[in-house]
C-alpha cells in the first residue's frame, strides 16, 4: 500500500540554518523532519511503521518542488492514496487527472465547496465541518490533532524560566475576523501578567495593542517553538473564530506534550481531551483567565501537578502514533473499494 503525504510549510521555515547547504534530496528530507514544523514527518513515519510505503512531499520546498513538479511526480509514481494537508496546492484539473484516491485534512477556513468536492475522503478536527462535507457529497471523518512525541528526544530539558507565554498568530481582522477575540484576550494577559512574553506573528497594525508590541519576542516555528514551550510554565492558547467554540488546535497538544500548563478556552468539547483543573485549565471570560493565571503561578505544587498530568494525558491519548493507527483501517478500506 502506497501513500504520499502532501503538505506546504511557512516560507520562513526554509531559511532555517539547519537546511544550509543541504542539497541532496534524501538528506534534505531528514533535515526537514528534524525541524518538527507542523506535523513534521509524523504521518509518514507512523504509516511506515504500520507496513505502508509512505513518503512526504513538502510541495513548496523551493529547492525541489512546485505544484507542476509535484503533479508530474505523482503521475509518474502514483500512490494508492494521496493525503493532502493543503487542499488547494494542486489545481482542480490536476487533482482530477491523478489516478489515485484523494484524501484531505482540513481544520482551517472553509476553502469552498468546489475544493471539498475534489476529495474522496476528508478528515477534520472540526465537528461542525462533518455535516458540511456530507452536504457536498463527500465522506468526512473526525480526526483530532495530536502531539509529535518524538520531539521530546530532540529538546534538551531546561528550567522553566518563562512564567506565561503564547506562541501563534494574532491580528485584528475586524468583523468576522480570524483571531479578533483571541487577540483581545492575549492583549489583556500582556497588560496584566508581568512575566508574559509571546512569539509568532501579527497581521495588521500591532500598535493598536501596545502591550502585545511590548512583549513580542519574535517568530518561533517547529523545533524553536518546542524549545520555548520546554522552558515555559504556563502556555496560553486561543482558537480562531473558525473553530466555532470547539477545542481543537495544535497548541493544546504541543503545550501539554512538552509539560507546560495549558490554559485554553473552556469549550463544549474541552472535557473530551482534558480533565478541567486537573490536566489543563479552561477559561471563560478574560477576568476568569487572569484570576486563575495568578492562582496557578503562585501555587507551585498545583502548577507542577497540572503540567505532569497534562503531559501524561497527551502522551497516553493524544499522540499521532495513536491517532493514525485509528484511521489506518479507514484508509485500507478506501483502497479496497477501488480494487
Amino acid at each position: 500500500m502506497r501513500i504520499k503525504f502532501l503538505d506546504c510549510w511557512y516560507p520562513e521555515v526554509f531559511t532555517n540554518p539547519r537546511l544550509d547547504g543541504v542539497t541532496d534530496y534524501r538528506t534534505r528530507q531528514s533535515a526537514l523532519a528534524s525541524l518538527y514544523f507542523g506535523t513534521g514527518n509524523a504521518y509518514s513515519k507512523a504509516f511506515t511503521n504500520m507496513g505502508w510505503d509512505a513518503e512526504d512531499i513538502i510541495g513548496n520546498d523551493p529547492l525541489f518542488w512546485d505544484a507542476n513538479k509535484v503533479f508530474q511526480f505523482l503521475m509518474n509514481n502514483p500512490p494508492d492514496i494521496l493525503y493532502c494537508q493543503d487542499l488547494c496546492f494542486l489545481s482542480a484539473e490536476q487533482m482530477k487527472q491523478l489516478p489515485c484516491k484523494k484524501v484531505g485534512q482540513i481544520s482551517s477556513k472553509w476553502p469552498g465547496d468546489d475544493v471539498i468536492r475534489r476529495y474522496d475522503l476528508l478528515f477534520t478536527s472540526f465537528p461542525h465541518y462533518l455535516g458540511r462535507f456530507r452536504n457536498c457529497g463527500v465522506r468526512g471523518e473526525f480526526l483530532p490533532i495530536a502531539f509529535i512525541s518524538d520531539v521530546l528526544s530532540a529538546v534538551t530539558p531546561v528550567k522553566r524560566t518563562i512564567d506565561v507565554g503564547f506562541i501563534g498568530g494574532l491580528g485584528d481582522f475586524g468583523e468576522g475576523g480570524y483571531w479578533s477575540k483571541g487577540t483581545e484576550i492575549i492583549e489583556s494577559v500582556a497588560n496584566n501578567i508581568p512575566g508574559f512574553e509571546w512569539y509568532g506573528y501579527f497581521i495588521g497594525n500591532i500598535n493598536k495593542y501596545p502591550n502585545l508590541a511590548r512583549t513580542y519576542k519574535g517568530k518561533a516555528f517547529g523545533i524553536d517553538m518546542y524549545n520555548i514551550l520546554a522552558k515555559t510554565k504556563i502556555v496560553i492558547n486561543r482558537h480562531g473564530e473558525v473553530s466555532e467554540g470547539y477545542t481543537n488546535n495544535m497548541r493544546c497538544f504541543e503545550a501539554t506534550g512538552m509539560g507546560a500548563v495549558l490554559f485554553t478556552e473552556y469549550s463544549k468539547n474541552f472535557d473530551y481531551y482534558f480533565k478541567h483543573k486537573d490536566e489543563a485549565m479552561g477559561y471563560g471570560s478574560i477576568s476568569d483567565l487572569l484570576y486563575y493565571l495568578v492562582e496557578v503561578l503562585n501555587n507551585n505544587s498545583w502548577r507542577e501537578l497540572l503540567g505532569e498530568r497534562g503531559q501524561a494525558r497527551t502522551l497516553k491519548d493524544h499522540t499521532y502514533t495513536k491517532r493514525l493507527a485509528e484511521i489506518e483501517p479507514t484508509l485500507k478500506g478506501l483502497i479496497k473499494c477501488d480494487r
